[in-house]
């Protein structure tokens, strides 16, 4: 199954009308009215929906991530990245949606840097 992408807060939302217009599943926090929920909250809400979650706070989704994986606790994928343009953001994220699954995303954790 292709992956379904919920970009956060600090993501810019035109991303969203590019990953859409590429045929990528995607929303934003901003779309969803969840604006100013924690890290946890918005990682549970993505989890809860399938979405693998689109960050720029790599910092604190590491250790979000690590934090999950330690208790036991599951996500459908995290993708981090420091702060780029759409058009290179657009660019990663579909070389990532092509080549993995939403199931090889389960509870992992991906750098965006990794696929120029």
């Amino acid at each position: 199954m292709k992956i379904k992408v919920l970009l956060d807060e600090d993501v810019q939302v035109g991303l969203v009308v590019a990953l859409k217009a590429k045929g990528i599943d995607a929303t934003s926090v901003q779309e969803l009215g969840r604006r100013g929920l924690s890290d946890i909250e918005q990682l549970k809400l993505a989890s809860a929906n399938g979405w693998v979650f689109f960050t720029y706070n790599v910092g604190d989704f590491v250790k979000l991530h690590k934090q999950f994986i330690k208790q036991g606790k599951g996500h459908r994928g995290i993708i981090v990245s420091k702060q780029l343009s759409i058009s290179e953001a657009l660019e990663r994220l579909c070389n990532l949606a092509k080549a993995l699954t939403a199931e090889e995303m389960v509870n992992c954790l991906e750098f965006l840097s990794s696929w120029k």
